[in-house]
């Protein structure tokens, strides 16, 4: 993945106007929809607290009128905490505020990040500080939270209007279970939110909760159903063309159906993950992997095998009854090293510098694994060793990340690298 792919997923771009310029797209963390009608702007999202000020400033280049309505199409930080530079406005003018819209879900969802606000604010840091934020700043927190003034159910389409635009909101579930999707009929537009992210969808990353591909395959069709001309990603350009539009969600659609329909049927096979996994990775069809739309800059399809199989099944994936109540890992790796007797460290690492050279730096990262934490730091015979095992983890893992497209498995591989060269400087596992 280049860069210009990421600030591309990011929103680094100017902004983009289409429907006889009554509409724009404003790039950022989380892109943020504008509509001017004759009554005031319609927001759909506004994006992270931390451009909120670069959304505020591009959206007032644009126009003067006061925000009517905020739509939030779920609750995730990027999408929600960067409205409040317009709050602020608002006060000043003594403006009325306006009607915020989400699904009924979403309060649930800024309580829970209360609840867990230090949990989420160590995995986001691990998820994307190594790229886009100063490590020493706090990724999220949900203090600025909007408190929406309409709730919408599931199955329970809102319309309103305002001007001379009619906007239909539709819950949906996919990336999350609170999500709206916003149809413009006299625009011809459709507001996606993170049901369409111009890449693979983020189905299954790794350090958050349950994903819905069924769902969201289900939200897609829908939306091709009404035959849109523009298509405003939660990240990404602006997709413009009905054939673009429909291509887009057409191919996103096929590929959720795919992982999903091939895990149900190994499920009904009675096959454990690792089998599940390796199989439909080798069975995943190269018109996926040559689509612009499902480049696996964010989410890939690795771990949207995970999420479906997740899905369906509780945490016993291996049907070894040894994962059942496993021992610590260390004490595996223990037993392991001094089995090998005497030279046997040696012979393991030369084997690991091996595998390193040929490039399989998945099997190298899991041999030496057993000599870092199987080799006791304070054995003077062996810790020369465990030193040389350590630099190899460490190079190993930086050679893994160099190709490596998705954003979230980089972030993984350099923060373990911070973490390892951290703790060797001071003198610990």
């Amino acid at each position: 993945m280049s860069s210009d792919d990421l600030g591309q997923f990011f929103g680094m771009f100017p902004p983009a106007s289409f429907a006889n310029g009554k509409c724009h797209l404003i790039g950022a963390f989380a892109n943020v929809g504008m509509i001017e009608t004759s009554d005031g702007l319609v927001l759909f999202d506004a994006s992270h607290e931390k451009f909120g000020e670069k959304v505020f400033n591009e959206i007032r280049a644009i126009s003067k009128k006061p925000v009517k309505h905020l739509v939030l199409s779920h609750g995730h930080f990027d999408h929600c905490f960067g409205f409040d530079p317009f709050i602020k406005e608002i006060e000043e003018k003594h403006w009325d505020p306006p009607e915020i819209i989400a699904h009924w879900n979403v309060p649930a969802r800024f309580e829970k990040y209360r609840m867990l606000d230090k949990y989420h604010e160590w995995i986001n840091a691990m998820q994307f500080s190594a790229v886009i934020f100063n490590p020493k700043s706090t990724v999220v927190s949900a203090k600025n939270a909007p408190k929406p003034t309409r709730l919408i159910r599931d199955g329970e389409p809102y319309s309103f209007s305002s001007g001379e635009f009619t906007f239909v909101l539709h819950p949906g579930w996919g990336e999350t279970d609170d999500h709206l999707w916003m149809h413009v009929p006299e625009a011809k537009a459709i507001f996606a939110g993170d049901f369409f992210l111009s890449s693979f969808p983020n189905l299954g990353n790794p350090f958050k909760v349950q994903r819905y591909p069924k769902h969201w395959a289900i939200v897609l069709r829908q939306m091709m159903e009404k035959e849109p001309e523009f298509l405003i990603p939660g990240h990404g350009k602006l997709i413009a063309g009905t054939r673009a539009v429909q291509e887009a969600l057409s191919i996103t659609a096929d590929a959720l159906d795919f992982v999903h329909d091939g895990v149900v049927k190994r499920l009904n096979e009675g096959k454990w993950f690792e089998t599940i996994y390796h199989e439909v990775l080798a069975e995943y069809p190269e018109r996926f992997k040559k689509s612009p739309w499902l480049r696996p800059i964010y989410g890939c399809v690795e771990y949207a095998i995970h999420c479906t199989y997740r899905l369906y099944h509780g945490w016993y994936d291996s049907g070894n009854p040894t994962d059942l109540y496993p021992s610590r890992s260390e004490e595996v790796s223990r037993e392991i090293v001094a089995l090998l007797g005497d030279g046997g460290a040696e012979k393991l690492l030369s084997r690991a510098m091996a595998l390193a050279e040929e490039g399989n730096f998945q099997l190298a990262m899991h041999l030496v694994d057993q000599l870092i934490y199987g080799l006791d730091q304070d054995d003077a015979k062996n810790n020369d060793v465990r030193e040389r095992a350590i630099d190899l983890k460490i190079r190993v893992v930086r050679k893994r990340a160099v190709n490596e497209p998705s954003m979230i498995s980089r972030n993984i591989y350099a923060n373990y690298v911070k973490n390892l060269t951290s703790s060797l400087r001071n003198g610990k596992k």
